[in-house]
């Protein structure tokens, strides 16, 4: 399992005191991969490079990333209707 270690967040600029609420902690890390979809056994199977590698995957998937038109309008989606696909 995982050793208890406080890890300083990216955008701490290498300061040497860490704020509480930045603070990333293992049971953070392991909570977050919890609420993923992981299981407590996976940690036993895993690296913490693998565990936070799933975390990172998990929310680049689930995660819209806003597009723009060639004018920096945003782009509105939908679902394409049978109209749509007849037309195509």
């Amino acid at each position: 399992m995982f050793c208890n270690k406080k890890i300083r967040g990216s955008d701490s600029g290498g300061a040497d005191e860490v704020d509480e609420d930045d603070e990333i902690n293992i049971e953070r890390i392991l909570a977050a991969g919890l609420d993923r979809g992981l299981h407590r056994q996976d940690a036993d199977t895993m690296t913490i490079g693998m565990w936070i590698d799933f975390v990172i995957e998990w929310n680049n998937v689930h995660t819209r990333k806003e597009e723009k038109d060639k004018n920096g309008k945003p782009v509105k989606r939908r679902k394409a209707t049978q109209a749509d696909f007849n037309n195509f």
